[in-house]
């Protein structure tokens, strides 16, 4: 998984998410991941590698991709899920409720 650190500085709002996937059950050109707020993000394949881009900058706070795949198998899905924890532009951390 690269980036290591989920943590982005307030001018970094377009963070790209790659992933290792060893070979599996699940059915690679179905992959799809889904961005808080944004719907479908940007997915593409180099050899083994899965890349993953937002469409549009991600808000100050927490966001999420959600990558999901169908089973080969027939039978439920595959599913990662990365989290992100962006700052304010200040570098300070935004306001929990």
């Amino acid at each position: 998984v690269e980036p290591a650190n989920a943590v982005l500085s307030g001018d970094d709002s377009l963070p790209v998410l790659k992933l290792g996937l060893a070979k599996g059950h699940y059915q690679r050109n179905s992959m799809a991941c889904y961005i808080s707020g944004q719907g479908r993000g940007k997915v593409s394949w180099d050899g083994d590698t899965l890349t993953v881009t937002p469409n549009h900058t991600l808000p100050v706070g927490r966001s999420r991709y959600n990558c999901t795949a169908p089973n080969l198998k027939g039978k439920g899905y595959f599913w990662y899920s990365h989290s992100w924890f962006k700052k304010k532009p200040d570098g300070s951390w935004y306001k929990e409720y």
